[in-house]
């Protein structure tokens, strides 16, 4: 990968880990997790790389994973309005 596009990718990766661990919300913390595999998937678009495929990969199915195991706050008992829904 050129240069350019792996300052860019570590720009990227930098900015969503200070992100992350600034905030104490889990799904917060998922959305700037998910800036990885977006990033991974833009530089792709511009220039294959197999590693670049294996991260965007790896951190898509991280979220994946992630994300199925996060309470839905919705979907929360505390917040149910009366009629069953």
């Amino acid at each position: 990968m050129n240069e350019e596009l792996r300052r860019r990718f570590a720009a990227e990766c930098r900015y969503a880990a200070n992100k992350m661990q600034s905030s104490p919300d889990p799904a917060r913390k998922l959305f700037y997790f998910s800036a990885l595999f977006g990033e991974a998937q833009r530089l792709l678009n511009l220039e294959w790389d197999r590693d670049i495929v294996l991260i965007f990969i790896v951190t898509q199915q991280a979220y994946n994973q992630i994300n199925v195991q996060l309470p839905t706050p919705w979907l929360s008992t505390s917040h149910q309005t009366g009629n069953g829904l």
